[in-house]
This record gives C-alpha cells, structure tokens and sequence, in this order.
C-alpha cells in the first residue's frame, strides 16, 4: 500500500495520500509536507459512512480538494490542491487499485493450480 501512495503522491499538486480501514482507522498514510495533526486524529468513519453508497467522490472546498475511491477493504483519499488534475489521479488510482486487487486475488490458489 506504501507503494501506491508514493505513485500518489508523484503527480502534481497532490499533497498526501492515505488508506482508511472500513473501521475507520488509518491503514497508512503519506504526505509531501508535515502536517499539523496526525490523520489518525480525525474521525473517518463518519467520511466513509456519508460516501458509502458512492464509488469515488470528489470534495472541492476552499483550499483543499479530496479525491475519495471507496474500495472493498477501505478508501483511499488523496488530498489536493484546488487546481489539481482529477483525471490524471483518478487514471493512476485505477491502474495502481487494478493491480492490488488481481495481485490479492492470486491468494493462495496458486498452490492448489491442477
């Protein structure tokens, strides 16, 4: 997951990435600047819970974009810049999601092949 968050975190004006449990909890994060409060100090499920019946979303405010993909085992949230470029991070989160998901999928089918 760290890997997909630092492909994240090379497009331009994208400023963190992290991965949220479906309880809520951080999974992992990654940001490109500090930041003043940790993220695991914010209360994601009630983001996740508002959001649940979409695929993806994306959140303008004033000075801050969110870009949320809810997946079958948490979301995955970008944080923007205003002017970011949502086609090119919704393009590399669909390439990196693909390849977690045929990868977690191979599980251990691969030791019982005929």
């Amino acid at each position: 997951m760290q890997k997909i968050l630092n492909a994240i975190l090379q497009i331009e004006h994208v400023n963190g990435a992290l991965f949220i449990n479906p309880d809520g909890s951080v999974a992992c994060s990654r940001f490109s600047t500090p930041v003043s409060r940790p993220p695991e100090d914010f209360a994601w499920i009630g983001l996740i819970e508002q959001f649940s019946g979409f695929r993806e979303a994306d959140v303008t405010f004033t000075d801050l974009r969110l870009y949320l993909r809810l997946t079958d085992n948490g979301c995955l949230v970008a944080l923007l810049e205003p002017y970011a470029v949502i086609a090119m991070i919704r393009l590399q989160c669909d390439v990196l999601l693909s390849a977690v998901k045929k990868s977690k999928s191979h599980g251990l089918r691969r030791f019982f092949k005929k």
